[in-house]
């Protein structure tokens, strides 16, 4: 009998979002995977308005460098930009309140994300 009340409860709440989704903007994030897409980052950066963004990485790609390029033209371009590296595979809320932490403490506008 409890089973029936959670079937309803996950069915109603399943319902709710469906509707509310809707009436929520989420963006679609921007894909760019073609050859030489860093070197046009600050156009990127420019044609959408943004000015400080925030890196994301996980700690394994930014151990091995392979991160560098990137964060090497925005030093070259003059961009200012933050770097959290502590993402993790499925991260917990706790991961990604620290990320959130350092958005807002650098006033970043957008999101990089690497990897």
């Amino acid at each position: 009998m409890a089973n029936i009340f959670k079937i309803i409860y996950c069915r109603t709440y399943q319902a709710i979002m469906y509707v509310a989704m809707r009436f929520l903007h989420i963006r679609t994030p921007k894909y760019f995977c073609e050859e030489n897409c860093l070197s046009k980052i600050d156009d990127i950066l420019s044609e959408n308005h943004y000015k400080n963004p925030l890196v994301v990485t996980d700690n394994s790609l930014y151990k091995l460098g392979l991160v560098n390029p990137l964060l090497n033209i925005l030093k070259e371009k003059n961009i200012n930009h933050a770097l959290f590296y502590d993402v993790e595979p499925n991260p917990s809320t706790d991961v990604v309140l620290k990320g959130l932490k350092i958005y807002q403490e650098n006033n970043c506008d957008c999101i990089i994300s690497f990897g």
